[in-house]
């Protein structure tokens, strides 16, 4: 082998590699949300000033935190974009005025199929359809 052929075999590997790391790196899955985030908008309206609060915890695939009034607890996984949370349970408190925003937040989490997490910024979605946004709490 002459010194060309070599030279030539080793840009030809290298540029294999980088190649394959670009495409590792598009590849991989989304960084899955963690601590405290408040919710900002449920289903296009301001909620900010009802305390609805998402506490997760990736390590055990839990979210848990305030519908507004009730306290409750999921499951949830992610894969890339997508998010599937089960069914949430939660304390059965009565709280006149809660009751619709919190059972819209709850039908929220159950619906949801997406997840878009940039920053302090967490948007959940079902399909193209924003149902929550909310920012992580510092």
């Amino acid at each position: 082998m002459t010194k060309t052929s070599i030279f030539y075999l080793l840009i030809s590997f290298f540029i294999c590699s980088c190649q394959s790391k670009v495409s590792k790196e598009k590849d991989s899955p989304l960084k899955e949300p963690q601590g405290t985030f408040i919710v900002q908008t449920l289903n296009g309206q301001t909620v900010s000033d009802k305390s609805i609060t998402l506490i997760f915890d990736s390590s055990k695939g839990q979210v848990s935190g305030s519908g507004s009034c009730n306290q409750f607890s999921a499951t949830y996984t992610v894969s890339k974009e997508n998010i599937k949370f089960s069914q949430a349970i939660s304390t059965k408190k009565m709280c006149p005025g809660s009751a619709e925003v919190e059972q819209r937040f709850f039908t929220s989490l159950a619906e949801a199929n997406k997840i878009q997490l940039e920053d302090s910024l967490l948007e959940i979605y079902k399909g193209d359809e924003k149902l929550i946004s909310a920012k992580f709490k510092q």
